[in-house]
Order: structure tokens, then sequence, then C-alpha cells
């Protein structure tokens, strides 16, 4: 076993250098290099230990597989990009709607065309409510899978998705095979169940935590930031997590024998299917059956290969999946279960007192488990997500019994709802006040002092870096037999925790004002501080890293900045304000400040009004020039004109902090630019973000002759609208302004001193 284990990892390590490290012109030669390792070891005698010969073979064909898939599957998709055709296609999938659009999952099986899975977006109505097994042919046109939102990205090929296509007609079902997608179906009962059984306030947490449907949960954004920041998210993930749910409940009502066994492997893998198979249930399902069977066939569970089996399994049929952010998770969270739990739940729960009481068992069982597997997920966490939840361990031993028996209960409900539904909600409805309950302990959590540490400035990610080096290099350091004392890198970790909140804590609320365009890609979001004042102008955006609102609020809480005395939104385009929601969810905001009379073309205004509300935010509507104060930064802002477009009658305003002036217009034109110089003085405005993101009908020559400014900064991302155009950018150069972009530079920051 221990050789298939070798064998797995060096595979699975070939796969992820190849995925994030090699050019796809250098895989070849690295495989060729392998397989010249493997015979020269072979042939040298080097062949105990870790079996160098099949390591060596075993990553040459990781180093393939990528290869090959590159070549082949990759390739052909990309090649499809920009194409149009009629398709035939078998949706795999029910239709799902968004903002918009509807979308579903297809297979392709068109001659001529790779048989992938694609990703079919319909935003002119033409998608009928399609089943999945239903067999469809339709003109679409074909995009590229490797990119989102402009920006390279793995975030379908992750999901087995190579093809996107975007309808260009009317679909006609041409056929039918349902029975093959009989998983789909029953996932579609137990959704439809959830949503009758439990009440509008808890059925999207428990369609979430049974079958990993988070669509509505996410909508309910203030839940799933209390569960995120609080660290216990990882529960609405179907994981290895809930498959162990499963198998203990089975083998609790009938016990763990051989008939027990059967029937947990049966249910484990229909869960599997029938939950969509992602990576970290196929790797459950996997350890979970290897876990059942070893003993019945005379052989001991060995936990590497166990663990390192499925996760080659798995990039071999997709090696792109080694980017899925999931499978990362999952793995990593077992594999830290595995190696180091163990020996945490040896030190809490000593030989001695191994008749310790049931209290004390969960207590240790929860700590040294939830330790194991944030060994190797923090840093993922931190590296994908900028934030590192604090108190995760308290959430999950004071949730993870609910959370247990949300899982058990909430099938039991759907059942009983099918065999009698007056049944099935009295179920329900005691199910949800543990729901209700969990909801509580996270929203209480989540609300402490630094329950997130968020990594997007230096000091918290050196902190990090810090920490897993003392760890490291204490435990190389013990001498043999010595028991290893956690405590002295843990209170060095907690000392330079300390202080990497409060350097930056002083950094930014020093005299220094600090003006910054956030890469939101195609949108814009200006963070400003000056001594304790905070202040963010516009939160929108298009971009592969999440959420405008997200992407701002990250960034500020990063800067240890807790409140926001103001945000700004010049117009309610998407592009400027569909993050705002978000951004509320996650930080207090003292002000939110808005034209008077606003359009609202892209209906965003209901949901941040009400949000604002909920929030206790003061609304603050502008009709005429006003001065805003927020700690060391002044807002000097301009009433909005009367007529003209949305863009034309946008607020725009001078933002002053540590003697530094800032114009923000907004996406103003250049009529609107001219207006605004005939009423107000602006010369001596060092900084100005670019109109419309470098639209050609901004960035006036009136208005750069009469700023003077010396530095202009373009928010712009991937679109569609040439932005920046060459004749706002010859403008900039010519009035010798440095002109700076956030689809170049990322985050731009100017500091004055």
């Amino acid at each position: 076993m221990r050789k298939l284990a070798n064998a797995c990892i060096a595979f699975a390590l070939a796969v992820f250098i190849a995925h994030y490290a090699l050019p796809g012109a250098y895989i070849p030669a690295a495989a060729a290099a392998c397989i010249a390792g493997g015979v020269f070891s072979r042939r040298a005698g080097i062949w105990h230990g870790v079996r160098f010969p099949l390591v060596f073979f075993a990553a040459a064909v990781g180093f393939a597989c990528c290869y090959v898939q590159n070549e082949t599957t990759i390739k052909n998709s990309e090649a499809l990009s920009g194409r149009q055709m009629t398709v035939n296609a078998v949706a795999t999938d029910f239709v799902s709607y968004g903002d918009g659009y509807a979308s579903v999952y297809i297979k392709l099986e068109q001659p001529g065309v790779p048989r992938v899975a694609a990703r079919l977006y319909d935003y002119d109505g033409n998608l009928p409510a399609l089943s999945p097994g239903d067999k469809i042919s339709l003109p679409v046109r074909f995009k590229s899978a490797l990119t989102r939102y402009g920006e390279e990205s793995d975030y379908y090929s992750a999901r087995r998705v190579f093809a996107i296509c975007i309808a260009a007609g009317d679909c006609r079902v041409t056929g039918e095979a349902h029975a093959l997608y009989f998983p789909k179906y029953a996932a579609l009962a137990v959704k439809n169940a959830v949503g009758e059984a439990f009440d509008a306030g808890t059925a999207p947490f428990m369609k979430a935590l049974l079958m990993g449907e988070k669509t509505d949960f996410y909508a309910d954004g203030g839940r799933y930031i209390a569960m995120r920041v609080s660290g216990l998210i990882h529960v609405v993930a179907v994981s290895g997590l809930h498959v162990a749910f499963l198998v203990g409940f089975i083998q609790l009502v009938m016990g763990a024998t051989r008939r027990s066994s059967v029937l947990c492997l049966v249910l484990v893998w229909f869960f599997v299917v029938m939950t969509g198979a992602g990576p970290s249930t196929v790797r459950a399902g996997f350890m979970q059956s290897l876990l059942l069977f070893a003993p019945f066939f005379g052989r001991e569970n060995d936990g590497a290969t166990s663990l390192s089996l499925p996760l080659a399994v798995i990039l071999l049929l997709n090696p792109a999946e080694a980017g899925s952010a999931a499978l990362q998770m999952s793995f990593a969270a077992m594999a830290g279960i595995m190696a180091i739990s163990p020996r945490i739940y040896a030190r809490l729960v000593p030989d001695g007192v191994r008749r310790a009481s049931g209290l004390r068992r969960y207590v240790s069982g929860v700590i040294s488990s939830s330790l194991g597997a944030t060994v190797f997920t923090v840093p993922i966490l931190a590296l994908r997500f900028g934030y590192v939840p604090m108190l995760g361990i308290l959430t999950n031993l004071l949730c993870l019994w609910a959370v247990t028996l949300c899982f058990c209960g909430g099938f039991i409900a759907c059942a009983l709802f099918a065999l009698w539904s007056e049944l099935g909600v009295a179920a329900g409805a005691a199910v949800s006040l543990l729901v209700r309950y969990i909801a509580a302990v996270t929203g209480l959590i989540s609300r402490v002092p630094y329950a997130a540490v968020y990594t997007a400035n230096g000091p918290a990610a050196l902190w990090l870096i810090m920490t897993y080096a003392v760890f490291i290099v204490t435990w190389l350091g013990r001498k043999k037999g010595e028991r290893y004392r956690w405590y002295f890198p843990a209170g060095i970790s907690a000392l330079a925790l300390f202080a990497a909140l409060i350097v930056t804590s002083e950094v930014y609320s020093s005299g220094a004002g600090y003006f910054t365009a956030l890469d939101v890609g195609q949108g814009q979001s200006v963070a400003v501080m000056a001594g304790e004042g905070t202040v963010l102008v516009d939160c929108g955006g298009r971009s592969a890293r999440g959420s405008a609102g997200e992407i701002a609020a990250s960034y500020l809480l990063g800067c240890g900045r807790k409140n926001l005395d103001a945000l700004v939104l010049t117009h309610l385009h998407a592009d400027h304000a569909n993050g705002a929601v978000r951004l509320m969810q996650m930080m207090k905001v003292k002000t939110l400040i808005l034209p008077q009379n606003t359009s609202d073309d892209d209906g965003l205004l209901p949901e941040i009004i009400a949000q604002a509300k909920k929030s206790g935010t003061e609304i603050r509507y502008i009709a005429q020039d006003e001065k805003y104060d927020a700690g060391g930064a002044t807002l000097s802002l301009y009433a909005p004109q009367e007529a003209g477009t949305e863009n034309e009658r946008c607020l725009s305003m001078t933002v002053s902090a540590g003697g530094l002036d800032m114009l923000i217009t907004g996406d103003m034109n250049r009529t609107a630019e001219r207006a605004l110089l005939k009423t107000h003085e602006l010369s001596g405005t060092e900084l100005i973000m670019a109109g419309h993101h470098g639209s050609k009908n901004s960035a006036s020559n009136e208005l750069l002759e009469e700023t003077g400014a010396a530095t202009a900064i373009i928010s712009v991302g991937y679109n569609s609208y040439g932005h920046p155009s060459d004749a706002a950018l010859t403008r900039l150069r010519t009035a010798g302004a440095a002109i700076y972009r956030t689809d170049l530079n990322g985050n731009i920051t100017v500091r004055t001193s």
C-alpha cells in the first residue's frame, strides 16, 4: 500500500507543478527528465526507501497527463472560441437563473466538436425550462473557458467545464435520456422538500448543508459573512464531514456490521453523485469505502494511501482540477487531520484517562480535528481568499454538534415530508431551532474584534509566514524523543500578531493620507484613509476575484479599519455600486451618500437602501454643494447636474487628505466636466481619477488644463467598450500626467508625506 501512496503523491505533485509553475512548452521536458531519473535510479540500484524509480515514473505520468489534456481537450475546445454554429448537446442539470440570464450545464455531442462539458448561457430568454437528460439543438457562440471577466482563470476548467456557449437563437428539445440522471432528480426532490418543510429563514442554510446548493444562502449576505468570519463556512461546502455524518448515522442505527457497511457504501456514493461529485465528496467517498471494507479483507487501512489514491484518480480524470479551491481545501484539511490531530488528541486525552467523559472526548475531538485541519488550510485561505478565521475552533466547539443534528434531522424531515407533509413540516420546525442557534452563535462570534485577520496588507501576511516558520523550526530543532513544546512558538505567534495589528493600525492612522484605487475589474472603488477617517467612493465592478464589496471590505479590514465614515456612490450603475450591499454587510458604514433624484437603471437602489436601514446607516442625498468631514479626510461634494444622462448627473467631488486633493468625476463626459468647471475652482488638484474608466468622452483637455494634475489613475478592467480609449490616454500624456491603470498595476496607492 505504501508503494501505491508514493506513486500517487508523486503523480499529484507533478500535476500541481505543471498547473501552477510550468509553462506548457516545458511540460514534455519535465516528463522526459522524470523518465530519465527513473531509469537512472533503477539501474543504479536506488530502490529502497521512497522507491525512486516508481516515484519518477509516476511523476512522468502526471506531467504527461497535463500535456495531453492541454494539447487535446483544452486546445481543441479553445479553438472554438469566437465561432458560431448550431450544436447538439445534452443538458446535464436543471436550468439556473441569475440576474438577467439563465444558464445550464451541457455535454456537447456535435460531430467535429470536442465532446466536453460546457456551460450554456442565455441572455435573451430563448432557453426553455430544461431537465437533465434533455437533448437539445440550438445556435451558439463559443467563448473561451480559460478566461473570466477577461482575466486568465481556471474557474471553469477546475469544474470540468471546457467551453462556454452563448445562446444565439431558439433552443429545440430533440429527445430525452432522463433515466441516466436519476440522482439529479433526487437532488431536486430534496431541495423542494427542504423548501416546503423549512421556513424561509432556515431553508437556504439547510439546502446548502444537505445538498451544497448555496445560491439562496449566498443571497443572505449577513449570514454568509457571519459564518465565514466565525470559521464555520466549511459546513455548507459538501465534503467529507457530511459523508462522515451520513455513515455515522447509519451505523448508529444499524451497528457497524457487514450489512451496514454495504448500505453505507451504496448511500455514500449515491450522495456523492447526487451532490455533484465535487472533489471533496469524491475524496470522502473513496476514503470511507476504504475505511469500511479494509477490515473485511484483512487489510489495515493505510491513511496515506486512502488520501493520495483519490487525489490521483481525480487529477487523472481532470488534471485541471488541481486549480480547484474545494479540492485543495478538502485534501489539505484531511492531511492535517490524519497527520496532526491524533497527536493533539493524545495530549488532550492521555492513555491514563481513556475513559474520559463524553464531554471531554467531544471537546478534545473537536479541538484536535479543528487544529489539524487548520494547519494546512490556513495558507490556502490566506492566499486564495485573503483572510484567516481566528475563532474557528471556538465556533466548531459550540456548533458542530448542532450541525450534525441539522444534517441528520434535515434528511429525516425531507423523508417525513414525502410520507406526510404535516409531519415533515413539524420535524423541519424542530430542526430550524438548531439552525437559529447556529446563526446566533456565528453572528455573535463574527462581531468579536479581530474574529478574522485579513492578509491583504504586509504585516498580517508576514505574521502568518513567521508563524509557520517558527513552528517548523522548533519542531525540527527538538531533540530526539523530546516532547514538543508547542506553547513556545504559539506564544511568539501571538506576540507577532499583536505587533502586526498594532503596526497596521499605527501606519494607517498616522497623519499621512492614503488614496487607493482598488482593482475591482471593470468598475471603480476608491478608498481614502487619513488619521481616523475612512471614506470609500464607489463600490462596483466585475472581477474574477469576487464581489467589489468583498474586495473593498477585505482591503479596509486588512488596514485595521473596522468602520467606514462614508460610502459615496457617484451614481447607481452596476460598475460603481453593485458591491455596496456586500460592503455594508462586512463592515459598519456610518453614512451612505447618494446624488439626489438619481436614476436606477440597474435596479440596485432598493436593496442598497434596505441594507443601509438594516445596518443603521444614515442615508444622505446630495442636491447642492456640501462638505463632509471624515476624520482626517474632507469631501467637497459637488451637486449633480439637473439634466442629461445618468452619467452626466452623477455626483463628483474633491477628496482632500494629508495635504493632497483628488478629483473624482464618476462617469461624467466632457459636457458635464465643462459645466463643472464653470461653477467650481479645481486648479491645484494633484490627483485625478480619469472619468468613465478612460472613455474617449471623458478627461477633457479643459479639465486637465484647469486641474494641472500630475497623476491620473484609470480604474478599468476587461470590457467591450474600448476603455481606456487611445484618445483619453493621449490627452493625459499630452497634459504631462503620470498614468496608472488598475488592469495593469492592480491596487494603486498614493501616499502623502
